[in-house]
């Protein structure tokens, strides 16, 4: 495919993870990709309906966590220390530092009872590790607890709410607890706050990464709708307030490929049965003469265009494939693409040409007839008649004996871009660039 000044070559797939592959994501920066698997018995059955019986699994899977490092091409499986938990699929705050997310774990036990290894975790793409960095207590938890960090600052903010007993005639309160460390684990700032009304965050932040950007509501008395405020909270000097005005949130940079992954649906006819599939495409997001490559058959709704486009990653029937992208300069593509047509053109025109020759000895030294060409040259092309694609007999026909200079006695000619590679009654043939 063509995209801006590049063409782009799509390799073969390769296999990274042959496991049940449940869930996948990519950590900010393109560089890992995580996987939570289900380690199949044996790893011969592929997904995981391949590996039922009438009695169901006979073996129940093991769960992991898989990370593949994209740059060193290294699959690691995540390792934990003593009681923590397993990175979860959902609620992973990636932080400001390249691949390390942190979440909560642990909490109560499905009994009821507080959990020891209830702790702030802190997630390492890069080592496949999960180590406990705060213990946290039970009183902790609230309504809604969330982690927060911020996309320039090394802060890691853990924000827990709590709705306050209803008193009659009066608003409702929430009191809010903040905690602000450092990325090894240190307290910076902690604090409480109750408001009378309702806030909610998540992770949005200031163009700065200074502030976290999150929503009040505060319902006065005889109204029928709250009033929605931007609320404001510093990390650093344990602040929350409350403002009317537009404050400018942290966007990503665009991405400055010009590349996309597209799914377009496939209808095969398998066993006289219309199957639809969601096929996997690369596309220019330029305008461009071939803008589409397909890059799989068949996906499972999971796929990333990793590093500099220089890789895609998917999922297909559970495993986690990966294919390479080879980019070349699209004029030096374009002159190296015409090169090899040449040569190939060259190649067909010098075998007509050695064609035209055997001819002339089965008929004394006459050239074949315009009106009989090429069926009188056929035989002599041992089967090969793709070598007449695109030549042109241009020879009136003749005597060999009556041409004064065969070596420059045009036969025929093959269109290339430049120019023709031309046939001559001597057997040779050679390239002519146009005029």
């Amino acid at each position: 495919m063509v995209s801006g000044k590049d063409a782009y070559f799509v390799a073969p797939p390769r296999m990274i993870i042959d496991d049940l592959v449940n869930f996948a994501t990519m950590a900010p920066g393109n560089r890992y990709v995580v996987c939570w698997c289900s380690e199949l018995p044996g790893k011969k059955f592929g997904p995981l309906f391949e590996a039922m019986t009438d009695k169901g699994l006979k073996e129940v899977p093991k769960q992991s966590v898989q990370v593949w490092d994209v740059t060193n091409d290294h699959l690691m499986k995540v390792r934990q220390e003593a009681g923590a938990p397993a990175p979860p699929p959902a609620g992973l705050t990636w932080s400001s530092q390249p691949g390390t997310a942190y979440f909560i774990g642990g909490g109560t036990t499905a009994a009821g009872q507080p959990n020891t290894d209830f702790a702030l975790y802190r997630f390492s793409a890069s080592d496949a590790t999960v180590r406990r960095i705060v213990n946290l207590d039970s009183s902790w938890q609230g309504d809604f607890s969330d982690v927060l960090c911020s996309p320039t600052q090394p802060w890691v903010v853990l924000y827990s709410v709590s709705m306050e007993p209803p008193v009659p005639g009066q608003p409702r309160e929430t009191r809010a607890k903040f905690r602000t460390y450092d990325v090894q684990g240190k307290l910076l700032k902690q604090t409480e706050i109750k408001v009378k009304g309702s806030f909610a965050f998540s992770n949005n932040w200031s163009k700065d990464g200074k502030y976290v950007l999150g929503k009040s509501y505060r319902r006065q008395e005889g109204q029928d709708r709250a009033n929605v405020k931007l609320a404001v909270f510093s990390p650093t000097d344990g602040t929350l307030n409350e403002t009317g005005e537009d404050i400018q949130p942290y966007t990503v940079e665009p991405d400055p490929t010009t590349l996309e992954l597209v799914a377009r649906p496939l209808d095969p006819v398998v066993d006289k049965i219309k199957v639809r599939l969601e096929s996997l495409w690369l596309h220019s997001k330029t305008e461009s003469e071939q803008p589409w490559c397909m890059v799989a058959a068949e996906y499972d709704d999971t796929a990333f265009l990793l590093p500099n486009a220089s890789t895609v990653a998917y999922v297909a029937k559970g495993r986690l494939y990966s294919v390479e992208l080879a980019k070349a300069d699209l004029k030096l593509f374009e002159a190296a693409r015409d090169a090899a047509a040449r040569t190939a053109a060259l190649s067909r025109a010098k075998q007509v040409a050695l064609a035209v020759m055997l001819y002339l000895t089965d008929h004394d030294d006459n050239f074949p007839d315009p009106s009989g060409f090429p069926g009188s040259i056929q035989q002599y092309l041992g089967g090969n008649e793709s070598l007449l694609d695109g030549f042109v007999y241009t020879f009136a026909g003749g005597n060999a004996n009556s041409i004064a200079s065969p070596a420059t006695t045009e036969l025929g000619y093959i269109t290339v871009s430049g120019g023709r590679c031309v046939a001559y009654s001597d057997g040779h043939a050679k390239y002519v660039p146009d005029p």
